[in-house]
């Protein structure tokens, strides 16, 4: 019986995060906040912090206060601030 129930441990595996794939985004793509969170996996608070200093990647304000991220601008500035050490 402790058999099955090893057996059935090690069938029973829930994906995790590290194995679960990531959307693939092109240049023009528009995201949100939490997709923007997500892709770069941090959380939303850094993403508001970045935005309160004006230090994160640009952004574009839409109608009614919503903020939106360009793909391809978060990819350049994630270039420009990389450190190579």
């Amino acid at each position: 019986m402790l058999r099955i129930i090893a057996d059935c441990t090690q069938n029973e595996q829930t994906p995790t995060i590290a194995v679960m794939e990531r959307q693939a985004h092109h240049d023009d793509d528009m995201l949100s906040r939490v997709e923007l969170a997500a892709a770069l996996n941090i959380s939303t608070r850094t993403v508001d912090r970045w935005i309160a200093e004006g230090t994160g990647p640009p952004y574009v304000r839409l109608p009614r206060g919503m903020l939106r991220w360009r793909w391809g601008d978060v990819q350049e500035w994630l270039r420009e601030h990389r450190v190579d050490g």
